[in-house]
């Protein structure tokens, strides 16, 4: 394979990494079935595994001055022993901690930009495998498909390996390639910014016909877990059985994701109770949008903001307004057409980090405040078991990235018949997180609980009334999932 840019979204994760914010994501495969196999074992099957997937044999080459998108090229001094760490768990070091170790370190750029670090010695005869992987190589959906092609699934088993060109190229073309494509990014902008204008046009006449406005960005509480992104890291996980998410879904005809942050919103409301930290307004967190499906490298997504209402103290209402506010965020995305890409790619290097040094001086000198509470995502994971010779792979955890001031991410995949929650923190921000993971749990059940409840006229009409008192109310979304 011939070296080739980034796109201007997945170069804007490289530039937006600091020391105290890494911009790789983490996915935990635990496998039952005996203890893990030898380094050596891993390494003899791990050839035709990357051959599958070429593009992680790929590093970074970075042009002069920051002037054009960095370009992968072919890694001709890739070794798979520097790619590959060994731990043993222990009863103090367990698998969440040692996570948690793994995830405050920025990845080396001499090299392709992954890591993985096996895990042996679980209970029950289990061992894990901790992938670490910049998000300019894969979003969620990229990271799924790239499981597909590493355990075979959906694979023809004819298909013959593809191995990358073993020659790099030189220097040269690779930094013109990477300059060429912010020019030809600043030649599609006219376009781009007009589209957009349009776009933000649409939505100003949508908002004056009265439409539900979805959650804003900026206009929040800031949270313990708001203040700033020290470099510790603290990993937790918990799951859900997937079919009562479903059933809960069904009986509130709202959608599976509106129903994983309404739960998400109700464990946030116990956790900060406990904490007298309870918001007085929307908690508000940006989730992914896939664009796509089926690739296997880059990023494939946009993004909407979420309002998680864990002011609100009734399951049922957060559901209600979780779906309100998600319905009109999904209606003017549509209604926007925003290319965040192409934005993006007429943007080099050196221009991103220097905004990104300024927003960090402003956010110093208070001048500055989070533009969200948190990171919310959830992805479609695998649904069939993924096996790797005799063992099973039990749990697929998966995590993204904190940001400067947004010192909370929860992400959710699916895998089989459950949801497995994976949340990250810091220490600082979010000192008991293993107590917000285990809320999720209680979560789910009052909102199972109060769906459960018959809802009366009169229960109906407290519920408006509440809702206008607190300005909760809006006209409501004509469209609906």
């Amino acid at each position: 394979m011939k070296s080739y840019p980034l796109s201007g979204l997945d170069a804007a994760f490289l530039s937006a990494e600091t020391r105290e914010t890494p911009m790789h994501t983490l996915q935990v495969l635990v496998f039952s079935g005996g203890p893990a196999p030898s380094t050596e074992v891993i390494a003899a099957h791990a050839d035709p595994w990357l051959d599958r997937v070429p593009e992680l044999r790929f590093r970074l080459q970075t042009v002069p001055l920051g002037l054009g998108q960095p370009v992968l090229v072919p890694d001709d001094d890739f070794a798979l022993h520097r790619h590959i760490e060994r731990v043993d768990a222990q009863p103090d070091q367990p698998l969440d901690h040692i996570v948690s170790a793994v995830a405050c370190s920025t990845l080396p750029r001499d090299r392709p930009l992954w890591a993985l670090t096996i895990v042996d010695g679980l209970p029950a005869d289990r061992w894990a495998a901790v992938v670490k992987m910049h998000h300019a190589l894969a979003d969620g959906s990229a990271k799924k498909t790239m499981l597909e092609r590493l355990f075979g699934v959906d694979l023809p088993a004819t298909a013959p390996p593809v191995r990358p060109q073993t020659t790099a190229p030189s220097t040269l073309p690779a930094v013109l390639r990477g300059i060429w494509s912010v020019v030809a990014g600043i030649v599609a902008l006219p376009m781009v910014a007009i589209s957009s204008v349009v776009g933000m046009f649409k939505v100003r006449v949508r908002r004056k016909k009265g439409a539900e406005v979805p959650a804003r960005p900026f206009a929040i509480d800031t949270m313990p877990f708001n203040e700033g992104v020290p470099r510790s890291r603290v990993f937790r996980t918990t799951e859900l059985p997937l079919d009562r998410i479903k059933a809960a879904k069904k009986v509130s005809r709202t959608s599976l994701n509106d129903v994983v942050l309404a739960i998400t919103a109700g464990a946030l409301r116990r956790y900060l109770s406990r904490h007298d930290a309870l918001p007085t307004r929307d908690l508000v967190a940006s989730v992914p949008v896939g664009a796509g499906a089926g690739h296997a490298v880059g990023n494939h997504v946009s993004s909407t903001f979420a309002a998680l209402p864990s002011h609100i103290d009734r399951p049922r209402r957060q559901l209600r307004y979780v779906h309100r506010k998600m319905s009109a965020a999904k209606e003017e995305l549509v209604v926007a057409q925003m290319d965040v890409g192409g934005w993006a790619q007429a943007v080099p290097p050196i221009l991103f980090q220097g905004v990104r040094r300024l927003l960090a001086v402003l956010r110093a000198k208070k001048l500055l405040r989070p533009a969200i509470n948190l990171i919310v995502s959830n992805v479609r994971g695998p649904s069939t078991t993924l096996t790797l010779g005799p063992y099973e792979v039990e749990h697929i955890y998966s995590v993204g990235p904190l940001l400067a001031g947004v010192g909370l991410n929860v992400t959710v995949w699916s895998y089989r018949d459950r949801l497995e929650v994976a949340l990250l923190g810091t220490r600082e921000g979010m000192p008991a997180l293993e107590s917000l993971a285990d809320d999720f749990e209680p979560a789910l059940r009052d909102l199972e609980e109060n769906l459960a409840q018959p809802e009366s006229i009169v229960s109906r009409v407290a519920d408006f009334s509440a809702q206008v008192l607190s300005g909760e109310f809006a006209a409501p979304v004509q469209k609906r999932d």
